[in-house]
């Protein structure tokens, strides 16, 4: 895992230099070999932390370093990784966007060629929020949903959706993961462009740890993008010199 320690270390030290706000998260922060590289600020000997919380042979997975940056400038940091290990060399994880109930229905209705209103006829009658309490949840079954969609067309498309939940719909991208392959990318997965301009693998993480690519995630975190705001208010109305890593 040197080259994994190596690349999280070169990002995390551009991240410093450039002053883009940047944390870690989750077990690296068990990792002396983090520490040592300035990955992570956490002494985990001080701390008492368990080193093989990440890195042990009982593991099934690969280890896992999550790097979180500001939200605002993680294209910053996403651009030094492609130029500093080539554009034929990283992409961005892909995830597998499923078909939930309501947009089963839709696209099972424009299938059948029902219109605007006749759709927002079926899809009115399917349970669409999501409460936080499961005792204030819909806990209808399909069955009951079913029959009480009395016009047959619309019974038949509901019926047919509901055949179709959690099946794949869409490739979408991974909110941080990033993979670097010493070769070319189109050498080991295949690619496609994200509407971004992004290149991301057709793969997602799941299957990307498969064929054995550690994922990298940098994430963009919008508290660190406040904790830069503030950080700068701080420094223009009260202490110039005034850093957030002296707190």
């Amino acid at each position: 895992y040197a080259p994994l320690f190596l690349v999280v270390a070169d990002i995390a030290r551009f991240a410093r230099l450039a002053g883009v706000p940047i944390n870690t998260r989750g077990s690296v922060a068990n990792s002396l070999v983090a520490y040592c590289a300035g990955i992570t600020h956490v002494d985990p000997i001080a701390n008492g932390l368990l080193f093989e919380r990440f890195l042990n042979p009982a593991r099934a997975d690969l280890p896992d370093i999550d790097l979180d940056f500001c939200s605002r400038r993680r294209d910053q940091v996403l651009d030094y990784v492609r130029r500093t290990y080539g554009p034929d060399h990283v992409a961005l994880v892909s995830t597998i966007s499923t078909l939930r109930p309501l947009s089963a229905v839709r696209e099972t209705a424009k299938a059948y060629g029902l219109d605007e209103a006749q759709i927002r006829t079926v899809t009115a009658l399917l349970p669409h929020h999501w409460h936080p309490d499961p005792r204030r949840r819909d806990q209808r079954s399909v069955e009951e949903i079913l029959a009480s969609i009395h016009d047959p067309q619309l019974r038949r498309v509901a019926e047919e959706a509901f055949n179709l939940v959690e099946q794949p719909h869409h490739l979408s991208v991974h909110p941080g993961g990033v993979v670097i392959t010493p070769g070319s990318l189109t050498d080991v997965v295949p690619v496609q462009w994200a509407p971004k301009g992004f290149l991301i693998t057709q793969f997602d993480h799941r299957d990307v740890e498969t064929i054995g690519l550690p994922k990298l995630d940098l994430l963009g975190i919008r508290a660190l993008t406040v904790l830069a705001d503030a950080t700068a208010l701080v420094q223009h109305h009260h202490d110039p010199a005034f850093r957030l890593e002296q707190i």
